[in-house]
């Protein structure tokens, strides 16, 4: 009787809060609704409302599937630190909290209540906040909002977890000193501000970060967690009744408390220009050049904001054209005006992908076409295409639960409403192309300009370095008269269409000596049209409009992908079907798009994972196609002609070789229509595929070391797997999800128990020819015997049966959610539909595949790790001199 009496004053409590809900967007008044038309503007249904502790709760109901998605935002971040300014604290005690031990249970008692219901979490420290979040089941998320209360209000410090968690730490801050990224972004940040506490690194100094203690970690904790520094978001398949339940149950308690209001020092005006450069690990040149921008809310903010686009976004904006397609300097140019309210803005453009002796020509260019704003201005054509790419850009939601939390707690950290594209969109639109010139004039000088470099080192450098189906979308499939094959589903909610194209090709069946043909042949799809015949032609017409459409090329296939709104589709997928079927393959366009492939390969050496990885394929799969890089190799470019490009286009690019899917929020008649317009028209031209036989398994046991000049040990170890239609890919998935992922044995063993490394994943590559089932990890020369000592003795427990029904129904609840998870998005129906009926599983397999893991079996997955898990290979990126 007790608990009906509870149940009864919660609702009528949770019924009496909802009827005074304080904030909606549908009760704001009209004046605001009439600020932009309605066309340009979809509201979500987002409340907002404080508790009395002062905590601020903001919802967003979204029904699409059967998932929830719930962050706390702790108002407080490195910048934040104070008498710690320069250790992480901040950073080391998200560590601690997420996923830690309570007062009311351990950390390994809420990793399996976690894992039981297919829940995740994580959480992540940026300057200004630390947020922690549970995304999961809606059914559960009583159980998930009181787990992610009980860590940000009842954190239990555990000496045990405290102490493991300095070594983890201190692992990754060695491995962020060899990440080019964050080099970069530290060695700009560092030289643009002086006194501003930005200029630290989030993750902490070294030297600050290992003085930190238990009793310091609950001091700052006691200073900065409380219910009104917090904001709690939540997004998901819910009532607003059940939100406001649960959150008063679990947060309601929580006290109010008083912390110091941060006191950041004022950056001083840049009066002289600056520069830095540092050498690193990297085969590419990195650069960014900066100044002070206007702070967010300045008259001068938009059309500086808008300046970023005509610089670098598309391929036909000014630096883009210039330095990546007319001059080849540089593989990426990009850049950004970011105004925090929390510190002084910057307007940064970042160069990638360069050759460190072409550093003055790069800065000499970029300076020409400031100075040519300064002077000139832009053309109203230009200004014009980045208000109809804005206000496009403006009418795409986030479709994801995680993706609404997240933009939920952005907006009101930033302007103090939930949501507020509606209030954006004016100022842009207002712009004119004299403001673009008077704040080029204004922010743009040479004396307030800084410069920040990350290139490889010298010869002489070099020398001196030591070494379920609820939600889902309903395909049903065509034939046109030409042999393609089309798969089309009605979906109302969202406003958008998205259409893959996909073609049976790829490296798989490229022909020997011409790796990288086909990534040439899909890039050349973007490089002139009939109607459009030039790159130049293509690209303006394109980006006028704002279409989405690429090309791109893979193991497996060739494919186009579209996303276009309803008021573009009958052009949009006209130019689609042109780039398709009628690429003109311009002569000159070669050159430039094998010079693409060599910078995308070069930035591939600078990520240490994607160098393993190919390198680990290299040996691994040996005489298969697989063996090699999508993106080709040196030799292989060299000697590619547009003769080699058109055969292999003109042999595989055909409708009777295509699988279409389409997508969006137009009847299933209408989108079938629009494609047999557009591309019914083609001439059927029947096919052949080759017959590429299975990669052989190695016979024996294999290691094969490369040497860098990396401080840390890169280690992937790999088997081989089935191929994609094979029975065996179930049990794999089902073992790959209790060895794998935070709360997987290995890390468990690798990092949980022990800070042998700072991560570790289990990946596997399937393809129409088979595949591999393969560990990557990265730990210190000292480590490495130890770490694969634990990796092959899990696999050996595997091997012997030693798990339980209990890892079987975590992992399978792990598949399903992750699987509702990567379904969210209307282009991830879209790819899954083409691609699984393209390979001959069905444009329906989708859900079919979580039936085959619910009936996966304990005897399966031993005699799948019996088959498989034999005789492995090594592919070691190591120090020099380097000794396993």
């Amino acid at each position: 009787m007790k608990k009906l009496t509870l149940l009864f004053v919660l609702l009528l409590a949770a019924g009496i809060s909802v009827a005074n809900d304080p904030y909606q967007l549908a009760n704001e008044p009209a004046l605001f609704r009439n600020l932009v038309p309605d066309s340009l503007v979809t509201y979500p249904p987002v409340r907002m409302w404080s508790l009395d502790n002062g905590l601020v709760v903001l919802f967003w109901e979204n029904h699409t599937a059967p998932v929830v998605s719930m962050r706390v935002g702790v108002k407080t971040g490195s910048m934040f630190e104070g008498e710690y300014l320069g250790a992480g604290i901040s950073h080391y005690l998200e560590h601690i909290v997420s996923g830690g031990t309570t007062e009311r249970m351990t950390e390994t008692e809420y990793n399996d209540i976690l894992s039981d219901i297919g829940a995740i979490n994580n959480a992540y420290t940026m300057r200004n906040i630390t947020c922690y979040y549970i995304n999961g089941p809606s059914g559960h998320f009583a159980t998930e909002l009181e787990i992610l209360s009980d860590w940000v209000t009842n954190c239990g410090f555990d000496s045990t977890e405290v102490a493991r968690e300095k070594g983890v730490i201190t692992q990754e801050i060695f491995k962020d000193m060899e990440e080019p990224s964050r080099v970069m972004l530290d060695l700009f940040y560092k030289t643009v501000f002086l006194e501003h506490p930005a200029r630290h690194p989030i993750i902490g100094y070294i030297e600050n970060f290992l003085k930190l203690t238990r009793e310091g970690l609950i001091e700052y904790y006691d200073m900065y967690y409380s219910p009104d520094n917090s904001i709690l978001a939540i997004a998901g398949d819910l009532t607003v009744d059940e939100v406001r339940t649960y959150v008063d149950s679990f947060f309601g308690d929580w006290e109010r408390s008083t912390h110091p209001a941060p006191i950041l020092p004022e950056e001083p005006i840049q009066l002289t220009s600056r520069y830095v450069e540092k050498t690193g690990a990297v085969q590419t040149s990195q650069m960014r050049i900066g100044w002070r921008g206007a702070k967010r809310g300045d008259p001068d903010s938009w059309p500086l904001d808008i300046l970023t686009d005509i610089l670098t976004d598309g391929k036909t904006s000014r630096l883009h054209k210039r330095l990546v397609i007319d001059e080849q300097l540089c593989g990426e140019v990009w850049a950004m005006h970011y105004n925090p309210a929390t510190r002084p803005s910057v307007f940064t453009i970042g160069v990638s992908d360069f050759d460190y002796e072409d550093r003055d020509r790069i800065l000499d260019i970029i300076w020409e076409e400031i100075c040519k704003i300064k002077t000139e201005s832009v053309k109203p054509r230009e200004l014009e295409r980045q208000r109809r790419l804005l206000v496009k850009a403006m009418m795409y939601e986030n479709e994801t639960v995680e993706g609404q939390t997240s933009s939920l707690m952005f907006q009101y950290l930033t302007y103090g409403r939930p949501f507020s594209i509606d209030f954006l969109v004016q100022p842009y639109l207002d712009v004119r192309t004299e403001d673009i010139q008077r704040v080029a004039n204004r922010y743009f000088l040479p004396n307030a300009m800084t410069v920040a470099v990350l290139h490889p080192p010298s010869e002489k450098e070099e020398k001196e370095i030591e070494a379920k189906p609820k939600g889902g979308i309903q395909f049903e499939k065509y034939t046109l008269d030409n042999g393609m094959t089309v798969l089309v589903a009605e979906n109302d909610n969202v406003p958008h269409i998205d259409i893959r194209m996909y073609f049976n090709a790829g490296l798989r069946f490229e022909p020997e000596g011409q790796m990288g043909v086909c990534n040439i042949a899909a890039a050349y799809m973007m490089e002139g049209v009939r109607g459009y015949s030039t790159p130049e032609k293509l690209r303006e017409y394109m980006e006028w409009n704002g279409y989405n459409i690429s090309a791109d090329g893979g193991n497996n296939t060739i494919y186009l992908e579209a996303t276009l709104l309803p008021m573009d589709i009958e052009p949009g997928i006209e130019l689609l079907a042109r780039m398709a079927f009628e690429p003109t393959f311009p002569k000159e366009s070669l050159p430039k798009l094998k010079q693409k492939m060599r910078i995308k390969l070069a930035s591939q050496q600078n990520n240490w994972s994607s160098e393993a990885f190919y390198y680990f394929r290299k040996n691994f799969f040996r005489e298969h196609p697989y063996a090699g890089n999508p993106l080709g190799n040196e030799k292989s470019l060299e000697k590619l002609t547009r003769e080699n490009v058109v055969d292999f286009y003109n042999k595989y690019v055909t409708p009777s070789n295509c699988v279409l899917a389409i997508a969006g929020p137009l009847p299933r008649d209408t989108l079938l229509k629009l494609v047999e317009d557009a591309l019914g028209r083609y001439e059927k031209r029947e096919i052949v595929l080759p017959d590429i036989p299975d990669p052989e398994p190695a016979t024996k046991p294999e290691t094969y070391i490369k040497e860098t000049d990396r401080s840390q040990v890169t280690l992937i170890i790999g088997y081989p797997a089935p191929d994609l239609s094979n029975d065996d890919r179930y049990p794999l998935d089902v073992m790959k999800g209790f060895l794998s992922g935070m709360d997987g044995r290995l890390h468990e063993e690798l990092r949980g128990s022990r800070d042998l490394v700072y991560f570790v994943w289990g990946s596997s590559f399937l393809g129409p020819d088979g595949g591999t089932f393969y560990i990557t990890t990265q730990t210190s020369p000292e480590n490495y015997d130890s770490v694969v000592a634990v990796i092959l003795r899990e696999i050996e427990r595997v091997k012997r049966g030693d798990f339980n029904d209990d890892d079987i129904a975590t992992a399978k609840t792990l598949i399903r959610e992750r699987f509702y998870r990567g379904r969210q998005r209307q282009s991830s129906h879209v790819t899954s539909a083409a691609l699984d009926e393209l390979y001959g599983l069905g444009f329906d397999y989708d859900y079919r595949y979580l039936e085959h893991i619910d009936e996966v079996t304990k005897e399966e997955i031993v005699a799948y790790a019996t088959k498989y898990l034999q005789n492995p290979v090594m592919a070691i990126i190591a120090p020099e001199g380097f000794e396993k």
